[in-house]
Protein backbone atom coordinates (compact mmCIF):
# COMPACT_ATOMS: atom_id res chain seq x y z
CA UNK A 1 0.00 0.00 0.00
CA UNK A 2 1.41 3.45 -0.83
CA UNK A 3 2.83 5.37 2.10
CA UNK A 4 0.48 8.31 1.51
CA UNK A 5 -2.57 6.18 2.40
CA UNK A 6 -2.55 7.28 6.01
CA UNK A 7 0.58 5.73 7.49
CA UNK A 8 2.82 8.78 7.13
CA UNK A 9 -0.03 10.87 8.55
CA UNK A 10 0.16 8.61 11.62
CA UNK A 11 3.93 8.44 12.04
CA UNK A 12 4.34 12.14 11.29
CA UNK A 13 2.13 13.08 14.25
CA UNK A 14 4.59 12.08 16.95
CA UNK A 15 8.13 13.20 16.94
CA UNK A 16 11.00 12.24 19.15
CA UNK A 17 9.69 11.80 22.68
CA UNK A 18 6.05 11.81 21.54
CA UNK A 19 3.43 9.49 22.98
CA UNK A 20 1.20 7.03 21.16
CA UNK A 21 -1.73 8.42 23.14
CA UNK A 22 -1.30 11.69 21.19
CA UNK A 23 -2.10 10.01 17.85
CA UNK A 24 -5.20 11.15 15.98
CA UNK A 25 -7.10 9.13 13.41
CA UNK A 26 -5.86 9.46 9.81
CA UNK A 27 -8.58 9.13 7.19
CA UNK A 28 -7.78 8.78 3.52
CA UNK A 29 -10.55 9.37 0.98
CA UNK A 30 -10.23 7.90 -2.52
CA UNK A 31 -12.78 9.13 -5.06
CA UNK A 32 -12.82 7.10 -8.26
CA UNK A 33 -14.70 7.09 -11.51
CA UNK A 34 -13.78 3.48 -12.29
CA UNK A 35 -14.20 0.06 -10.67
CA UNK A 36 -11.49 0.45 -8.01
CA UNK A 37 -12.95 -2.18 -5.62
CA UNK A 38 -14.55 -4.86 -7.85
CA UNK A 39 -15.51 -7.09 -4.89
CA UNK A 40 -18.52 -4.93 -4.02
CA UNK A 41 -21.36 -3.13 -5.76
CA UNK A 42 -21.56 -0.48 -3.04
CA UNK A 43 -20.71 3.13 -3.75
CA UNK A 44 -18.92 3.70 -0.39
CA UNK A 45 -16.55 1.16 1.15
CA UNK A 46 -14.45 1.60 4.29
CA UNK A 47 -11.21 -0.25 4.99
CA UNK A 48 -9.37 -0.66 8.30
CA UNK A 49 -6.39 -2.68 9.47
CA UNK A 50 -7.42 -6.25 10.39
CA UNK A 51 -5.55 -9.21 11.85
CA UNK A 52 -4.77 -11.59 8.97
CA UNK A 53 -6.19 -14.88 10.37
CA UNK A 54 -8.98 -13.86 12.74
CA UNK A 55 -9.92 -10.54 11.09
CA UNK A 56 -10.29 -8.48 14.27
CA UNK A 57 -9.36 -4.78 14.00
CA UNK A 58 -5.87 -3.64 15.02
CA UNK A 59 -7.03 -0.13 15.96
CA UNK A 60 -9.05 2.69 14.44
CA UNK A 61 -6.12 4.96 13.60
CA UNK A 62 -6.09 4.31 9.85
CA UNK A 63 -9.25 4.34 7.79
CA UNK A 64 -9.53 4.40 4.00
CA UNK A 65 -12.83 5.39 2.38
CA UNK A 66 -13.32 4.53 -1.28
CA UNK A 67 -16.09 6.45 -3.03
CA UNK A 68 -16.94 5.03 -6.44
CA UNK A 69 -18.80 7.50 -8.65
CA UNK A 70 -19.70 4.78 -11.18
CA UNK A 71 -21.81 3.03 -8.54
CA UNK A 72 -23.79 6.10 -7.59
CA UNK A 73 -27.51 5.42 -7.89
CA UNK A 74 -30.80 6.82 -6.62
CA UNK A 75 -30.98 4.30 -3.76
CA UNK A 76 -27.65 5.09 -2.06
CA UNK A 77 -28.28 5.31 1.69
CA UNK A 78 -26.38 8.34 3.00
CA UNK A 79 -28.14 11.43 1.63
CA UNK A 80 -25.37 13.94 2.42
CA UNK A 81 -22.62 11.74 1.00
CA UNK A 82 -24.71 10.97 -2.07
CA UNK A 83 -25.31 14.69 -2.60
CA UNK A 84 -21.56 15.39 -2.46
CA UNK A 85 -20.80 12.57 -4.88
CA UNK A 86 -23.47 13.85 -7.26
CA UNK A 87 -21.90 17.31 -6.95
CA UNK A 88 -18.50 15.89 -7.88
CA UNK A 89 -20.00 14.01 -10.81
CA UNK A 90 -22.32 16.80 -12.01
CA UNK A 91 -21.87 17.89 -15.59
CA UNK A 92 -24.54 20.51 -16.07
CA UNK A 93 -25.20 23.91 -14.50
CA UNK A 94 -28.70 22.71 -13.54
CA UNK A 95 -27.31 19.75 -11.54
CA UNK A 96 -24.90 22.01 -9.66
CA UNK A 97 -27.62 24.54 -8.85
CA UNK A 98 -30.12 21.89 -7.71
CA UNK A 99 -27.59 20.36 -5.29
CA UNK A 100 -26.48 23.82 -4.09
CA UNK A 101 -30.09 24.73 -3.25
CA UNK A 102 -30.64 21.42 -1.44
CA UNK A 103 -27.56 21.68 0.81
CA UNK A 104 -26.13 25.03 2.06
CA UNK A 105 -22.60 23.61 2.46
CA UNK A 106 -22.64 22.39 -1.13
CA UNK A 107 -24.00 25.82 -2.05
CA UNK A 108 -20.92 27.42 -0.52
CA UNK A 109 -18.65 24.99 -2.40
CA UNK A 110 -20.53 25.77 -5.60
CA UNK A 111 -20.03 29.52 -5.06
CA UNK A 112 -16.29 29.01 -4.67
CA UNK A 113 -16.21 26.77 -7.73
CA UNK A 114 -17.97 29.47 -9.75
CA UNK A 115 -15.39 32.05 -8.69
CA UNK A 116 -12.49 29.74 -9.47
CA UNK A 117 -13.99 28.93 -12.86
CA UNK A 118 -14.17 32.57 -13.91
CA UNK A 119 -11.62 34.24 -16.10
CA UNK A 120 -7.96 34.45 -15.11
CA UNK A 121 -8.19 38.02 -13.74
CA UNK A 122 -11.07 37.17 -11.38
CA UNK A 123 -9.37 33.97 -10.27
CA UNK A 124 -6.20 35.95 -9.46
CA UNK A 125 -8.23 38.46 -7.43
CA UNK A 126 -9.89 35.61 -5.52
CA UNK A 127 -6.54 33.97 -4.78
CA UNK A 128 -5.02 37.32 -3.74
CA UNK A 129 -7.89 37.85 -1.29
CA UNK A 130 -7.38 34.37 0.17
CA UNK A 131 -3.64 35.02 0.50
CA UNK A 132 -4.30 38.35 2.23
CA UNK A 133 -6.63 36.63 4.71
CA UNK A 134 -4.03 33.92 5.42
CA UNK A 135 -1.26 36.53 5.78
CA UNK A 136 -3.36 38.54 8.24
CA UNK A 137 -4.08 35.40 10.26
CA UNK A 138 -0.34 34.58 10.30
CA UNK A 139 0.50 38.14 11.45
CA UNK A 140 -2.04 37.91 14.27
CA UNK A 141 -0.74 34.48 15.33
CA UNK A 142 2.84 35.77 15.31
CA UNK A 143 1.88 38.83 17.37
CA UNK A 144 0.07 36.65 19.92
CA UNK A 145 2.99 34.23 20.20
CA UNK A 146 5.49 37.09 20.47
CA UNK A 147 3.34 38.75 23.14
CA UNK A 148 3.17 35.51 25.12
CA UNK A 149 6.94 35.02 24.82
CA UNK A 150 7.64 38.61 25.91
CA UNK A 151 5.21 38.23 28.81
CA UNK A 152 6.90 35.02 29.95
CA UNK A 153 10.35 36.63 29.80
CA UNK A 154 9.14 39.70 31.70
CA UNK A 155 7.47 37.46 34.29
CA UNK A 156 10.67 35.44 34.75
CA UNK A 157 12.73 38.64 35.11
CA UNK A 158 10.28 40.08 37.64
CA UNK A 159 10.30 36.80 39.55
CA UNK A 160 14.11 36.71 39.72
CA UNK A 161 14.23 40.33 40.92
CA UNK A 162 11.63 39.59 43.59
CA UNK A 163 13.64 36.55 44.71
CA UNK A 164 16.79 38.72 44.87
CA UNK A 165 14.96 41.34 47.00
CA UNK A 166 13.75 38.69 49.41
CA UNK A 167 17.20 37.10 49.61
CA UNK A 168 18.79 40.50 50.39
CA UNK A 169 16.20 41.08 53.15
CA UNK A 170 17.17 37.71 54.59
CA UNK A 171 20.80 38.83 54.63
CA UNK A 172 22.19 36.42 52.03
CA UNK A 173 25.46 37.45 50.37
CA UNK A 174 25.19 39.02 46.89
CA UNK A 175 27.30 36.22 45.31
CA UNK A 176 24.89 33.57 46.62
CA UNK A 177 21.89 35.58 45.40
CA UNK A 178 23.54 35.80 41.96
CA UNK A 179 23.87 31.99 41.88
CA UNK A 180 20.25 31.49 42.95
CA UNK A 181 18.65 34.06 40.63
CA UNK A 182 20.99 34.03 37.64
CA UNK A 183 21.35 37.81 37.89
CA UNK A 184 25.01 38.92 37.66
CA UNK A 185 26.21 40.05 41.10
CA UNK A 186 27.25 43.50 39.82
CA UNK A 187 23.68 44.09 38.59
CA UNK A 188 21.84 42.92 41.69
CA UNK A 189 22.27 46.07 43.74
CA UNK A 190 21.73 48.35 40.71
CA UNK A 191 18.49 46.64 39.67
CA UNK A 192 17.05 46.55 43.16
CA UNK A 193 17.46 50.30 43.94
Amino acid sequence: MPEHCGFDMITGQIGRGGHYSDLKQAITIVITDFNFVPETKRCHTVFRLLEKEEHFPFNDLVEIHVLNLTRLSEDNEDGKLTDWLRFLKAESEEEFKMLAEKNPVIGEAYSKLEVMSQDEANRMLYEARLKAQRDEYARIQYALEEGERTGRLEGERTGRLEAARNALKMGLPVEQIALITGIPSENILKQLK
